[in-house]
Protein backbone atom coordinates (compact mmCIF):
# COMPACT_ATOMS: atom_id res chain seq x y z
CA UNK A 1 0.00 0.00 0.00
CA UNK A 2 1.35 3.76 -0.71
CA UNK A 3 0.54 6.28 1.27
CA UNK A 4 0.03 10.02 0.46
CA UNK A 5 1.74 12.10 2.99
CA UNK A 6 1.08 15.79 3.40
CA UNK A 7 3.69 18.79 2.71
CA UNK A 8 3.87 19.49 6.42
CA UNK A 9 4.72 15.94 7.22
CA UNK A 10 8.04 16.41 5.12
CA UNK A 11 9.02 18.99 6.95
CA UNK A 12 8.63 17.09 10.59
CA UNK A 13 11.86 16.00 12.06
CA UNK A 14 13.04 14.55 15.66
CA UNK A 15 12.82 16.90 18.02
CA UNK A 16 16.12 17.85 18.99
CA UNK A 17 14.60 18.96 22.29
CA UNK A 18 13.11 15.32 23.11
CA UNK A 19 16.91 14.12 21.87
CA UNK A 20 18.66 16.28 24.45
CA UNK A 21 16.31 15.73 26.86
CA UNK A 22 17.07 11.72 26.87
CA UNK A 23 20.49 12.04 28.01
CA UNK A 24 19.30 13.77 31.17
CA UNK A 25 18.13 10.08 32.36
CA UNK A 26 21.45 8.80 32.11
CA UNK A 27 23.06 8.09 35.57
CA UNK A 28 25.81 10.10 36.59
CA UNK A 29 25.14 12.43 33.61
CA UNK A 30 25.06 16.53 34.31
CA UNK A 31 23.38 17.51 31.42
CA UNK A 32 24.11 21.36 30.04
CA UNK A 33 22.29 21.17 27.04
CA UNK A 34 18.58 22.00 28.49
CA UNK A 35 17.67 24.59 30.84
CA UNK A 36 16.81 22.11 33.65
CA UNK A 37 16.25 23.20 37.11
CA UNK A 38 17.97 21.49 39.75
CA UNK A 39 15.31 19.09 41.05
CA UNK A 40 16.68 19.66 44.69
CA UNK A 41 14.55 22.70 44.47
CA UNK A 42 11.10 20.94 43.33
CA UNK A 43 8.77 21.72 45.72
CA UNK A 44 7.93 18.58 46.01
CA UNK A 45 6.29 18.23 49.42
CA UNK A 46 3.79 21.35 48.26
CA UNK A 47 2.47 19.36 45.07
CA UNK A 48 1.80 16.74 46.98
CA UNK A 49 -0.11 18.34 49.86
CA UNK A 50 -2.00 20.84 46.65
CA UNK A 51 -2.65 17.29 44.79
CA UNK A 52 -4.33 15.99 47.96
CA UNK A 53 -6.37 19.43 48.74
CA UNK A 54 -7.78 18.95 45.24
CA UNK A 55 -8.59 15.60 44.83
CA UNK A 56 -10.35 15.85 48.13
CA UNK A 57 -12.75 19.09 48.06
CA UNK A 58 -12.80 19.24 44.09
CA UNK A 59 -11.41 15.87 42.68
CA UNK A 60 -14.71 15.29 40.72
CA UNK A 61 -13.98 18.45 38.85
CA UNK A 62 -10.11 18.28 38.71
CA UNK A 63 -10.55 14.37 37.00
CA UNK A 64 -13.10 15.98 34.59
CA UNK A 65 -13.09 17.38 31.10
CA UNK A 66 -12.69 20.87 32.00
CA UNK A 67 -13.13 24.47 29.59
CA UNK A 68 -10.14 24.63 27.05
CA UNK A 69 -9.83 28.67 28.17
CA UNK A 70 -8.76 26.73 32.16
CA UNK A 71 -10.70 26.95 35.01
CA UNK A 72 -12.04 29.95 36.74
CA UNK A 73 -10.42 30.14 40.07
CA UNK A 74 -6.67 29.46 38.23
CA UNK A 75 -7.61 32.38 35.63
CA UNK A 76 -8.12 34.43 38.46
CA UNK A 77 -5.26 33.72 40.40
CA UNK A 78 -3.40 34.25 37.08
CA UNK A 79 -4.63 37.40 36.58
CA UNK A 80 -3.78 37.88 40.06
CA UNK A 81 -0.09 37.08 39.04
CA UNK A 82 -0.21 39.41 36.34
CA UNK A 83 -0.85 42.61 38.37
CA UNK A 84 1.97 42.00 40.44
CA UNK A 85 3.95 42.56 37.65
CA UNK A 86 2.15 45.61 36.22
CA UNK A 87 0.27 43.86 33.62
CA UNK A 88 -3.55 44.12 33.23
CA UNK A 89 -5.42 41.57 32.03
CA UNK A 90 -8.91 40.38 32.05
CA UNK A 91 -10.05 36.36 32.68
CA UNK A 92 -11.43 36.91 29.13
CA UNK A 93 -8.26 37.61 27.63
CA UNK A 94 -6.77 34.70 29.85
CA UNK A 95 -5.70 31.00 28.18
CA UNK A 96 -4.04 28.21 29.79
CA UNK A 97 -1.96 25.83 27.85
CA UNK A 98 -0.41 22.73 28.06
CA UNK A 99 3.01 24.00 27.73
CA UNK A 100 4.74 27.42 26.11
CA UNK A 101 5.59 25.04 22.71
CA UNK A 102 1.28 24.77 22.06
CA UNK A 103 1.44 28.89 22.11
CA UNK A 104 3.93 28.94 19.54
CA UNK A 105 2.15 26.02 17.39
CA UNK A 106 -0.66 28.04 17.80
CA UNK A 107 0.86 31.08 16.83
CA UNK A 108 2.28 29.44 13.70
CA UNK A 109 -1.37 28.40 13.20
CA UNK A 110 -2.79 31.85 13.02
CA UNK A 111 0.06 33.84 11.32
CA UNK A 112 1.95 31.46 9.13
CA UNK A 113 2.13 30.16 5.63
CA UNK A 114 4.60 27.89 3.68
CA UNK A 115 6.70 30.69 2.59
CA UNK A 116 5.55 33.21 4.37
CA UNK A 117 8.65 35.45 6.28
CA UNK A 118 9.72 35.97 9.44
CA UNK A 119 12.35 38.08 11.41
CA UNK A 120 14.14 35.73 14.83
CA UNK A 121 17.27 36.38 16.41
CA UNK A 122 20.51 34.46 15.26
CA UNK A 123 20.90 32.21 17.30
CA UNK A 124 17.02 31.48 18.37
CA UNK A 125 15.24 29.23 20.31
CA UNK A 126 15.09 26.06 18.98
CA UNK A 127 11.06 25.04 20.17
CA UNK A 128 10.69 28.37 18.53
CA UNK A 129 12.53 27.46 15.28
CA UNK A 130 10.89 23.79 15.39
CA UNK A 131 7.74 25.26 15.41
CA UNK A 132 8.13 27.97 12.68
CA UNK A 133 9.97 25.12 10.64
CA UNK A 134 7.21 22.51 10.56
CA UNK A 135 4.92 25.54 9.16
CA UNK A 136 7.76 26.41 5.90
CA UNK A 137 8.10 29.98 7.56
CA UNK A 138 10.90 31.65 5.54
CA UNK A 139 13.08 32.31 8.77
CA UNK A 140 15.87 35.73 8.44
CA UNK A 141 18.41 35.44 11.34
CA UNK A 142 19.20 39.12 13.08
CA UNK A 143 22.71 38.79 15.03
CA UNK A 144 23.16 39.30 18.13
CA UNK A 145 25.57 41.54 20.48
CA UNK A 146 26.22 42.23 24.25
CA UNK A 147 22.89 44.04 24.04
CA UNK A 148 20.90 42.21 21.92
CA UNK A 149 19.11 42.11 18.56
CA UNK A 150 21.51 44.35 16.26
CA UNK A 151 18.83 46.63 15.52
CA UNK A 152 20.62 48.06 12.37
CA UNK A 153 21.12 44.81 10.67
CA UNK A 154 17.15 44.55 11.27
CA UNK A 155 16.49 47.59 9.46
CA UNK A 156 19.20 47.12 6.89
CA UNK A 157 17.04 43.59 6.40
CA UNK A 158 13.76 45.07 6.53
CA UNK A 159 14.91 47.65 3.32
CA UNK A 160 16.08 44.48 1.60
CA UNK A 161 12.52 42.56 2.54
CA UNK A 162 10.59 45.67 1.10
CA UNK A 163 12.48 45.85 -2.31
CA UNK A 164 11.54 42.17 -2.44
CA UNK A 165 7.92 43.37 -1.81
CA UNK A 166 7.99 41.05 1.06
CA UNK A 167 6.64 41.71 4.71
CA UNK A 168 7.79 40.15 7.70
CA UNK A 169 4.79 38.13 9.54
CA UNK A 170 6.33 38.73 12.67
CA UNK A 171 9.41 39.54 14.37
CA UNK A 172 10.34 36.88 17.15
CA UNK A 173 12.29 38.04 20.16
CA UNK A 174 13.76 36.34 23.72
CA UNK A 175 14.46 39.98 25.14
CA UNK A 176 14.98 38.25 28.62
CA UNK A 177 18.23 36.01 28.83
CA UNK A 178 17.77 34.98 25.75
CA UNK A 179 17.80 31.24 24.93
CA UNK A 180 20.52 30.24 23.77
CA UNK A 181 22.87 33.33 24.63
CA UNK A 182 21.77 34.70 27.82
CA UNK A 183 21.68 37.82 26.45
CA UNK A 184 19.40 40.62 27.91
CA UNK A 185 18.14 42.85 25.32
CA UNK A 186 18.83 46.70 26.55
CA UNK A 187 16.49 48.97 27.36
CA UNK A 188 17.12 51.42 24.45
CA UNK A 189 17.37 48.47 21.93
CA UNK A 190 13.85 47.74 23.40
CA UNK A 191 12.32 51.53 22.64
CA UNK A 192 14.42 51.15 19.24
CA UNK A 193 12.90 47.60 18.32
CA UNK A 194 9.32 48.87 19.30
CA UNK A 195 9.82 51.98 16.62
CA UNK A 196 10.76 50.73 13.91
CA UNK A 197 7.79 47.55 14.41
CA UNK A 198 5.64 50.71 14.75
CA UNK A 199 6.92 52.36 11.85
CA UNK A 200 6.72 49.03 9.48
CA UNK A 201 3.45 47.73 11.14
CA UNK A 202 5.09 44.33 11.75
CA UNK A 203 3.74 42.65 14.92
CA UNK A 204 6.30 41.52 17.53
CA UNK A 205 6.29 37.96 19.03
CA UNK A 206 7.94 38.52 22.61
CA UNK A 207 8.93 35.04 24.36
CA UNK A 208 10.00 35.42 27.89
CA UNK A 209 9.88 32.83 29.98
CA UNK A 210 12.72 33.80 32.30
CA UNK A 211 12.02 37.00 33.39
CA UNK A 212 10.73 37.00 36.60
CA UNK A 213 14.60 34.86 37.40
CA UNK A 214 16.12 38.36 37.47
CA UNK A 215 18.47 38.91 40.62
CA UNK A 216 18.53 42.48 39.74
CA UNK A 217 15.39 43.87 38.73
CA UNK A 218 15.83 46.48 36.05
CA UNK A 219 15.65 46.04 32.40
CA UNK A 220 14.75 42.75 32.34
CA UNK A 221 11.48 43.56 33.87
CA UNK A 222 10.42 45.96 31.14
CA UNK A 223 7.87 44.12 28.99
CA UNK A 224 7.62 45.80 25.93
CA UNK A 225 3.63 46.60 26.13
CA UNK A 226 4.89 48.98 28.74
CA UNK A 227 7.06 50.71 26.49
CA UNK A 228 4.69 50.93 23.24
CA UNK A 229 1.63 53.34 24.36
CA UNK A 230 -0.89 51.62 21.61
CA UNK A 231 0.45 47.70 21.93
CA UNK A 232 -2.26 45.38 20.68
CA UNK A 233 -0.27 42.74 22.60
CA UNK A 234 -0.51 39.02 23.85
CA UNK A 235 1.50 37.71 26.85
CA UNK A 236 2.29 34.41 27.46
CA UNK A 237 4.71 32.90 30.67
CA UNK A 238 6.53 30.05 31.19
CA UNK A 239 5.21 29.38 34.45
CA UNK A 240 6.37 26.38 34.57
CA UNK A 241 9.44 25.78 32.45
CA UNK A 242 10.97 28.38 35.63
CA UNK A 243 9.66 26.35 38.69
CA UNK A 244 8.51 22.36 37.57
CA UNK A 245 9.13 21.33 34.07
CA UNK A 246 7.13 18.29 34.50
CA UNK A 247 4.31 20.19 34.93
CA UNK A 248 3.05 21.62 31.47
CA UNK A 249 1.43 24.60 32.46
CA UNK A 250 1.49 28.19 30.35
CA UNK A 251 -0.17 31.02 30.51
CA UNK A 252 -1.51 33.33 27.69
CA UNK A 253 -2.36 36.68 28.35
CA UNK A 254 -4.82 38.69 25.76
CA UNK A 255 -3.60 42.01 27.07
CA UNK A 256 -5.07 43.94 24.02
CA UNK A 257 -6.64 47.31 23.98
CA UNK A 258 -8.88 46.14 20.99
CA UNK A 259 -8.32 42.80 19.90
CA UNK A 260 -8.31 41.72 16.61
CA UNK A 261 -7.20 38.10 17.28
CA UNK A 262 -7.11 36.12 20.26
CA UNK A 263 -6.08 32.77 21.58
CA UNK A 264 -9.11 32.77 23.71
CA UNK A 265 -11.91 29.73 24.62
CA UNK A 266 -11.48 28.18 21.49
CA UNK A 267 -14.06 25.80 20.04
CA UNK A 268 -11.84 22.69 20.77
CA UNK A 269 -8.39 22.65 21.25
CA UNK A 270 -6.13 23.99 19.03
CA UNK A 271 -8.46 25.75 17.49
CA UNK A 272 -8.01 29.49 17.09
CA UNK A 273 -11.23 31.97 16.09
CA UNK A 274 -11.65 35.56 15.77
CA UNK A 275 -12.16 37.93 19.00
CA UNK A 276 -15.10 38.94 17.95
CA UNK A 277 -16.33 42.09 16.17
CA UNK A 278 -14.55 45.21 16.99
CA UNK A 279 -13.89 48.28 15.08
CA UNK A 280 -10.11 47.85 14.70
CA UNK A 281 -8.44 49.26 11.79
CA UNK A 282 -5.59 46.20 11.10
CA UNK A 283 -3.86 47.39 8.82
CA UNK A 284 -2.88 50.04 11.88
CA UNK A 285 -2.79 47.29 14.38
CA UNK A 286 0.66 46.80 16.05
CA UNK A 287 0.63 43.41 17.27
CA UNK A 288 2.62 42.53 20.62
CA UNK A 289 2.82 38.87 20.98
CA UNK A 290 5.09 37.52 24.63
CA UNK A 291 5.87 34.03 24.79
Amino acid sequence: MTYQYSNVSKRIFRSEIRELLKWTRKAGMISLSGGLPDPSLFPIEDIIGLTAEVLTEKGFLALQYGPTQGEPEMLEALTGHMREFGDEASVEQVCVTSSSQQGLDLLSLLFLDEGAPIIMELPSYLGAVQAFRRCGADMRGIPLDKDGMDIGYLQSVLDKMKKEGKKPRFIYTVPDFQNPSGITLSLERRHELLKIAAENEIPIVEDSPYRELSFTGGQGRHHAEDLFQDPLSRDEDGLARCRRPGHRQNRHAQTIRRPLYAVVQPAHPGRVHPAGKNETDHRKGHCLLQA
